[in-house]
């Protein structure tokens, strides 16, 4: 083994999909952290702030304070250079470059072709090794009594699955193929375990971009929060992070959208109840420029839920004109 190696295992199962660095130091394990790769390489716009003043590309990125918290930047000796140089440390070009191409990909709602990726992996000189299972199921799952008698050593009794590496045999007409395996809409017999052994920050990013491109994803903005994610159709609309609106921040994207504009159209209608059960409050309600001014703020956060544009609609909605309107209960619940 290498002085330091990382290795990136993603996982696709039955519980959905899952990504884990595990770092180690002469076969030494020194730290583990999980991930989401489908959101992952996006992140890693946020480590970075950009400001085009020079044609030299490391000298337009400088790291964020809090470029710790990104999962890729938790081994030790990559966050000492980065601090002993902050915000410009020496010897990051290459990371640098390789956001500067991601970013590219993430605004054109595309992915690199594995053509392109072959150019990738000449550039970056990278060095990372893989290893594609399949996912079956282990007939000695949970027969400790069998295994302890026959001294069966090949099956763990204790793992509900087994795996098979991804393997080409000339003589079978049956073997998997990457062309059959990946690119075949029908085939249900996929690889559900990727592992790449890395040796640099550029191996552990360009490994999980290369899973990304063998399983075909594609990156889209999510409409509530901002940020990239990949996903296999651009019609999804909402990536599976925590929302970043006040008081939502416990809830995915899409379900703090749905349960946002739920309490906005239920307070829209304690308004109008307001109207039609105060006298003195129809003296000074307009309801046509009510219901303009709704429709107005309605319709931009339904095409764009942003926090913005639905932060908008509530402050409207809880202006000091409508202070005296009461929610009920359950019009005050926010999720």
């Amino acid at each position: 083994m290498n002085k330091k190696e990382f290795h990136i295992i993603i996982t696709n199962d039955k519980n959905g999909i899952s990504g884990c660095l595990h770092g180690a130091h002469f076969g030494r394990s020194i730290f583990e952290v999980a991930f989401d790769p489908l959101t992952v390489l996006c992140d890693l716009l946020n480590t970075v702030d950009y400001e085009d003043q020079s044609p030299y590309v490391q000298e337009n990125y400088h790291f964020k304070a809090d470029y710790r918290n990104h999962p890729f930047f938790r081994d030790e000796e990559y966050q000492a250079a980065i601090d002993k140089g902050f915000p410009r440390p020496h010897g990051f070009t290459l990371f640098y470059n390789a956001v500067d191409e991601l970013k590219v990909i993430f605004e054109n709602n595309q992915n690199a072709s594995l053509n392109r990726f072959e150019v990738y992996k000449q550039f970056y000189g990278l060095e990372f090794t893989n290893v594609i299972e399949f996912q079956r199921i282990n007939p000695m799952y949970n027969k400790h009594e069998f295994c302890k008698k026959h001294n069966w050593l090949k099956n763990d009794p204790d793992s509900e699955y087994q795996y098979e590496t991804l393997s080409y045999d000339k003589k079978s007409d049956n073997s998997h193929t990457m062309k059959a395996v990946l690119e075949d809409a029908d085939n249900q017999d996929v690889p559900k375990r990727f592992t790449y052994v890395c040796h640099s920050l550029e191996d552990i990013i360009f490994s999980v971009w290369h899973y990304l491109i063998l399983l075909r994803y594609k990156f889209n903005r999510c409409n509530h929060c901002g940020n990239h994610f990949a996903t296999k159709t651009l019609k999804q609309k909402y990536c599976k992070r925590n929302s970043p609106y006040e008081a939502y921040q416990h809830l995915g994207c899409e379900q703090a959208v749905r349960n946002i504009a739920q309490k906005l159209k239920r307070r829209k209608n304690a308004i109008e109840r307001h109207y039609r059960e105060d006298i003195k409050f129809q003296l000074q309600f307009d309801p046509v420029e009510f219901d303009v001014l709704c429709k107005k703020y309605s319709d931009a956060s339904k095409r764009y839920s942003s926090v913005k544009n639905l932060k908008v609609y509530e402050n409207y909605l809880y202006s000091p004109q409508f202070e005296k309107v009461k929610d009920t209960k359950s019009e005050n619940k926010k999720s």
